[in-house]
């Protein structure tokens, strides 16, 4: 989101936005691998046990989206991740950081927590 604004205020050029953004989705997806493999098979939380369990029936499930159902879901969890950081990003102090990340859209959210899962799983 900074590295668009700054490029629409011309601070940078377009060949340093792209640069950055290609920086940005290369660095987010070693971070993935990383806590994938670290949680997964360092810690051994998805080893055996309800952890795997429910790893294996989630993603059992992604498998029966269509491509619609997959994009909206990931539209609606980026919009969500969006969200709160833009919340924190507006925020003067680090109370109202801490509120705006931690922040949740309550009418989506249930009781056993399992529907904002489902938007971003």
């Amino acid at each position: 989101m900074a590295v668009s604004l700054a490029r629409f205020k011309n601070r940078i050029t377009t060949g340093e936005m792209f640069k950055n953004l290609i920086l940005i989705t290369i660095s987010n997806f070693v971070g993935a691998l990383f806590v994938a493999f670290f949680f997964g098979h360092v810690v051994g939380l998805t080893s055996s046990g309800v952890y795997l369990d429910k790893l294996v029936d989630m993603a059992g499930h992604k498998l029966d989206d269509n491509f619609l159902q997959a994009f909206v879901s990931g539209i609606g969890c980026n919009w969500l991740v969006a969200l709160a950081v833009w919340l924190a990003y507006g925020a003067d102090n680090f109370s109202g950081k801490i509120l705006g990340y931690g922040s949740r859209p309550w009418p989506l959210w249930r009781s056993d927590s399992s529907t904002l899962l489902q938007i971003c799983s």
